[in-house]
């Protein structure tokens, strides 16, 4: 799903999901957004990467303990949190079919 900025730049929309049995909590522009267990929510894509991400690095940390697992697990669990509608109406660009783009590296802040 894609939405259009005012600059007409396309935004795309996909599902964050929290499949774990505990609410998250996590900040973003100073605000607190708290997602509550086995809930999905719409939201634009770099958003969703940037709840996922925390959710991923929170569920890892209690899994393999902190700093005992790689960048690599966190990207492979934080992108199993997201669900991007498939529009058999607007291919994906080429540019993407060729490259995920990465998600950074977290902080154990």
């Amino acid at each position: 799903m894609h939405s259009t900025r005012m600059d007409g730049k396309k935004i795309i929309t996909v599902t964050f999901k929290n499949p774990t049995r505990e609410d998250f909590t996590w900040n973003w522009d100073g605000e607190a957004y708290t997602f509550p267990a086995g809930s999905a929510a719409q939201m634009p894509e770099w958003l969703a990467r940037h709840f996922a991400r925390h959710l991923a690095w929170r569920e890892c940390c209690r899994q393999f303990g902190k700093n005992k697992f790689g960048k690599e697990k966190v990207r492979e669990i934080a992108l199993s949190y997201l669900t991007y509608a498939e529009r058999a109406d607007e291919p994906e660009p080429e540019e993407k079919q060729k490259k995920r783009i990465p998600i950074a590296e977290v902080s154990a802040s």
